[in-house]
């Protein structure tokens, strides 16, 4: 049986993580999931790509000192999405370039604001593209065995990691978890980039584990092009508190995901 072994959120984009016992879990994934992020003077994401030591800065002593600019909006950039941030002042502007030796400013969501997930019709805030990140210690595990090296789960970033799904990389292919009064659906594999060659404990960089992963984990989208895939993206469709140890009721998918991305690029290949 399927278990909550470990929940994480992410209050600040790309900073480090906090990971938590119990949680609340809404339409946007984990309260208060990336309501801040961190972007240059022109609005564009800060992202551990270009500054692994973000992993390093605490998000709640970063938050400290946000003092909003009378609702001043700025617009913003997260990859191909382009919206609104709420400009937090000077004071954390201040403790980021120090921090990050860069002009840096920390934007906050508009509580008023909404924004679309690709796939689902499901909200998100500054999340790459979907609110919640679902993993398993068994595929970690997988992954560790190729390894000279253990990585651990934190490498990852996920918002909930299971323990005691029936197989490596068995999230690839479940449909739905139910964990108490939560429901989630599980939409797409999660495409890896170089986060997560950053140690996050230390902002130490390398090959590993996407060197690896690339040689095993290559998995088609249904778009174009094929994703390092390592967790899978998802929504929830009822909300409540969840918290460790809870039992995870697992439903599979009737078509493998592989096979249903295989199917719908041929589709959309005609």
């Amino acid at each position: 049986m399927a278990s909550v072994a470990r929940l994480f959120h992410y209050p600040v984009k790309s900073c480090r993580r906090v990971e938590v016992q119990t949680a609340a879990v809404g339409a946007q994934g984990i309260y208060r999931d990336r309501e801040y992020m961190v972007t240059g003077a022109n609005g564009v994401l800060i992202s551990q790509r270009e500054q692994p030591r973000l992993a390093l800065i605490d998000p709640a002593e970063l938050i400290a000192l946000a003092d909003p600019l009378d609702d001043v909006r700025r617009t913003v950039t997260v990859h191909a999405w382009t919206g609104d941030g709420v400009d937090q002042g000077d004071a954390a502007a201040d403790y980021l370039r120090d921090a990050l030796g860069v002009d840096a400013r920390l934007v906050r969501f508009p509580s008023s604001y909404e924004r679309r997930t690709g796939r689902g019709d499901g909200t998100v805030r500054y999340a790459d593209g979907y609110p919640l990140l679902v993993v398993s210690e068994e595929s970690l595990g997988a992954l560790n065995d190729r390894l000279d090296e253990d990585v651990v789960i934190e490498r990852f970033r996920p918002s909930i990691v299971l323990s005691g799904v029936d197989r490596p990389f068995a999230e690839d292919d479940v449909a739905t978890l139910r964990i108490g009064a939560v429901t989630i659906e599980l939409i797409k594999a999660c495409g890896r980039c170089t986060v997560i060659t950053v140690d996050q404990d230390t902002a130490d960089t390398g090959r590993e584990p996407l060197k690896e992963l690339g040689k095993f984990r290559v998995l088609p989208r249904e778009d174009r092009g094929q994703d390092i895939g390592f967790g899978m993206n998802a929504i929830a469709r009822t909300f409540g508190e969840i918290s460790v140890g809870d039992t995870a009721e697992v439903t599979y998918a009737d078509v493998p995901y592989v096979e249903r991305m295989l199917a719908a690029k041929g589709s959309a290949n005609g």
